[in-house]
C-alpha cells in the first residue's frame, strides 16, 4: 500500500492521518496517510529530506505534507514551487504535476474556504493580524488576492511586520492595500471586521491580554488559528465581549480545509460538504462552543 506522511518535529500531536485516513477509505483510495518524525539534526535530516523526494519521483510515496520546523526547508530540492508557496515563502504540500515534483501551500486558501464555507462570512476590507511569523505568511498568501483596503499588522518585532508588509507589497497582487504597523500595545480598533491570531500569543495564561478586544465590533469575527487549545485567550476575550460564538473560532476549520486543499492536488478530488462534515465530527468539533 501506498503512503502518504506528514513530516515534522514534533509531530506526534497532529490531527492529519485521523483526517485523510478517513477520506482515503470514503473513496476507496489504496493508500495509507501516516506520522513521520525527522531529525533536527541537519545531516540527518538533509539525507531524509532527499529520500523522501526520490520516492515521490517513483511514485514509491503519493505526497508529504510539511509542518513545522521544516516547511522553509524543502524549496532547494523540489522542481518548482506554486505561486501559494513562493507568496507564503513555505511549502507545506508536496505533489507530482506532469512528472515534476511541487512544492505548494494550502494554508490560505483553507483558511479563506474556512471563512466562506463553513461561516458564511466573506473576506472583508478591514482586517488585523496577530505576528509576523510563518503562520502570518501562510494565511496572506490567500488572503490579499481579495484585496483588503486595510491590514492592521501587529508583532513584537517591528522589522518582521515591515518585512512581511513588503513582501506582500513587491508581489503586486493588493496594489491599493494600506499597510498599519504596530507592536503589541496596539489593542483592536472598532472598525476591525476580522481579527486572526496567527502567533502563539493567547496560548499562555501569562500574556498580558486581557483588553486586546475591548475595542472590537461585536459584529467582528474572530479566528485564532492555534487549535491544540479548545479555547484560547482570544476566544475568551470574544466571548467576553459578546461576539457571536459562530464568529469565534479556533484554527480547527482551517485545518480541516487547508487538508482539503492536500488531498486535491494529490487526488484530483474535491471533497462535498459531507466530507468535510465528517472530518469536523472526527475532531470533535462543537459549534457554539462558548
Amino acid at each position: 500500500m501506498k503512503k502518504l506522511f506528514v513530516v515534522g518535529n514534533p509531530v506526534e500531536h497532529s490531527k492529519s492521518p485521523m483526517i485523510h485516513n478517513y477520506w482515503l477509505t470514503r473513496y476507496n483510495l489504496a493508500f495509507r496517510y501516516e506520522k513521520l518524525k525527522l531529525s533536527l539534526d541537519d545531516g540527518i535530516f538533509e539525507k531524509q529530506k532527499l529520500d523522501l523526494i526520490k520516492k515521490i519521483r517513483e511514485d514509491k510515496i503519493k505526497g508529504v505534507n510539511i509542518t513545522v520546523p521544516f516547511k522553509t526547508k524543502f524549496n532547494n530540492v523540489v522542481d518548482d514551487i506554486d505561486e501559494s508557496a513562493h507568496l507564503a515563502k513555505a511549502i507545506n504540500t508536496i505533489y507530482k504535476r506532469g512528472g515534476k515534483v511541487i512544492g505548494g501551500n494550502t494554508d490560505g486558501i483553507g483558511f479563506c474556504n474556512s471563512l466562506k464555507d463553513d461561516f458564511n462570512f466573506s473576506v472583508p476590507k478591514i482586517i488585523q493580524i496577530l505576528g509576523a511569523g510563518g503562520a502570518a505568511y501562510g494565511v496572506l498568501s490567500e488572503l490579499i488576492k481579495y484585496e483588503p483596503s486595510v491590514i492592521y499588522l501587529c508583532n513584537r518585532t517591528i522589522s518582521n511586520a515591515k518585512n512581511l508588509a513588503n513582501n506582500f507589497k513587491a508581489a503586486g497582487i493588493s496594489r491599493n492595500t494600506k499597510w498599519i504597523i504596530h507592536d503589541l500595545s496596539f489593542n483592536v480598533p472598532s472598525r476591525v471586521e476580522l481579527f486572526i491570531n496567527t502567533s502563539y500569543l493567547g496560548m499562555k495564561a501569562d500574556h498580558k491580554l486581557d483588553n486586546y478586544l475591548k475595542g472590537m465590533s461585536m459584529q467582528g469575527f474572530v479566528y485564532d488559528i492555534n487549535y491544540n487549545q479548545e479555547f484560547t485567550i482570544f476566544n475568551m476575550m470574544a466571548n467576553n465581549r459578546g461576539i457571536d460564538s459562530q464568529k469565534n473560532v479556533n484554527g480547527k476549520y482551517m485545518l480541516i480545509r487547508q487538508a482539503a486543499e492536500s488531498f486535491k492536488k494529490w487526488f484530483n478530488i474535491k471533497l462535498n460538504k459531507n466530507d468535510i462534515d465528517q472530518a469536523v465530527r472526527l475532531l470533535g468539533i462543537k459549534r457554539n462552543h462558548l
